[in-house]
């Protein structure tokens, strides 16, 4: 019997106030193994990482709710997870060989402490992922590569297609051709719908949104 294919989610971070969203990270004086806007695109296993970390508000606007997923703005692509999601994902076993779990402070602008929150830097940095022929573009004209630069069009992807015979043994996984982007697998997305988040959001969790994408 043919074994049943995953499917699988592009990971969208809210922003606020949608939710989700509090500020850039912040290192203060920590020595950096990279420069800090490639830290966690690179699947860099960090194995000197500063508890001292933190994201902190700067003001009331940009304070955030306690969601399930909290990200540093769009300066750096560092979701962090709360400790029930983190938690209800290492018990299921999803992602356990994709992804480093980092300890990070998280502040509002009063300074209160949101506690227990990890970002989460995915390893699993994987080439060749995107099938360009089965994303939805922006231009279904342009082609797949730039005719001048030889560099792969990843910007002309709005959602993804991937593909399956790449990832088949990953839960999350980003592309090494647009690492900022964040895709999981339905084991994932199972988990974040069980997380319920209130009368706001009763279907899943808050703080992110998946996307079904199409595998190839």
């Amino acid at each position: 019997m043919k074994k049943k294919e995953k499917i699988w989610f592009e990971l969208i971070m809210s922003n606020y106030p949608r939710g989700g969203c509090i500020v850039p990270l912040e290192f203060g004086n920590i020595d950096l193994p990279v420069p800090e806007i490639e830290l966690f695109n690179t699947g860099l296993f960090i194995d000197s990482w500063d508890e001292r970390a933190y994201f902190r508000s700067e003001e009331r606007k940009t304070d955030g709710p306690a969601t399930d997923c909290i990200t540093g703005g769009t300066r750096l692509d560092a979701p962090a997870f709360s400790p029930r999601a983190r938690e209800a994902l290492e018990r299921e076993g999803v992602g356990q060989n994709d992804v480093q779990w980092l300890p990070v402070h998280i502040y509002q602008s009063t300074g209160e402490e949101i506690e227990g929150f990890e970002i989460m830097n995915v390893l699993s940095i994987i080439e060749g992922i995107i099938d360009y022929r089965s994303s939805t573009l922006m231009n279904p004209n342009k082609p797949e590569f730039d005719p001048i630069t030889g560099k792969f069009n990843s910007g002309n992807i709005m959602l993804s297609g991937l593909r399956g015979d790449l990832i088949k043994e990953h839960d999350i996984v980003r592309a090494k051709e647009k690492p900022t982007r964040l895709f999981v697998s339905d084991r994932f997305e199972k988990v974040w719908r069980s997380l319920k988040g209130g009368p706001d959001n009763p279907r899943g969790s808050r703080g992110a949104k998946l996307f079904k994408l199409k595998v190839t």
